[in-house]
């Protein structure tokens, strides 16, 4: 009769699937933080013009057809986001007419483009990663297997 304690897992194993399931809820959570609530409240254009005639808007920060509008201190939110109309979204669209008539900073900005390289990228980074990582996890395995316990000699 073997009176031996049943062997227990490596510890690279017993934390890895807790430890890749706090990992994903950060990683989830981080997601829900920036995407959410960070995210500046959407208006309408119409909207957009009565905060400009009243004298409301102190920047404009336009990335493509997106507009992220910076309001002056006294208005909640402090800042809002809109869809420009096409037509609007150029630098001489009568929009920027009337942001220098009502004296209003703006700026064009290019959209970056780290996230087109990185999604560009992930296709190559899955199919390289994934098997060295399952192949990293089998080596581990088979060394440990390899390593006879000290108990075995003692049948």
């Amino acid at each position: 009769m073997n009176t031996s304690p049943p062997a227990s897992r490596s510890p690279l194993l017993r934390w890895l699937l807790p430890g890749l399931a706090v990992l994903c809820l950060a990683t989830a959570g981080l997601w829900l933080i920036f995407t959410q609530v960070l995210r500046p409240q959407a208006v309408t254009y119409a909207q957009f013009q009565a905060l400009l005639d009243t004298g409301q808007v102190s920047r404009v920060v336009i990335q493509e057809s997106r507009a992220t509008v910076n309001l002056r201190p006294p208005a909640r939110p402090t800042s809002v986001s809109l869809r420009l109309p096409s037509s609007l979204a150029v630098p001489d669209s009568p929009l920027i007419a009337e942001l220098d008539r009502q004296n209003v900073e703006y700026q064009f900005q290019t959209p970056g483009q780290w996230l087109n390289l990185f999604l560009a990228f992930l296709p190559l980074l899955l199919l390289l990663g994934v098997p060295a990582f399952c192949l990293t996890i089998f080596l581990l395995w088979l060394m440990r297997r390899r390593t006879a316990p000290e108990n075995l000699s003692e049948r």
